[in-house]
């Protein structure tokens, strides 16, 4: 089940019937989807415009772990997204911290 999905309704308060209206559905026919994990390209599209998030973090699978910005964990290995911690920049300056 597509996880993140869910917690965007749960965010913004919708109900089934919500969330088929906005990809042009019945809400029986949306609860069939989610359950089958069967969106078209068009119906994925229009939530990932409705809640301005990728679609890599929307229909993420429980397995998998995919940040709001839509990069995967394995993308992110070996770089560093440490909070507080020195980023290098392309002429290998170093960026000062938040912190």
């Amino acid at each position: 089940m597509y996880v993140n999905l869910l917690r965007q309704k749960a965010y913004h308060r919708l109900t089934d019937d919500d969330m088929g209206k906005i990809i042009g559905v019945s809400r029986n026919t949306y609860n069939q989807k989610l359950r089958n994990g069967r969106f078209w390209p068009n119906e994925c599209k229009a939530f990932c415009m409705y809640f301005n998030k990728p679609f890599d973090y929307l229909f993420a699978t429980e397995g998998e772990t995919v940040s709001e910005t839509g990069c995967k964990a394995e993308e992110r290995n070996g770089k560093n997204f440490g909070i507080g911690k020195p980023q290098i920049n392309r002429q290998t300056r170093p960026i000062k911290s938040a912190n």
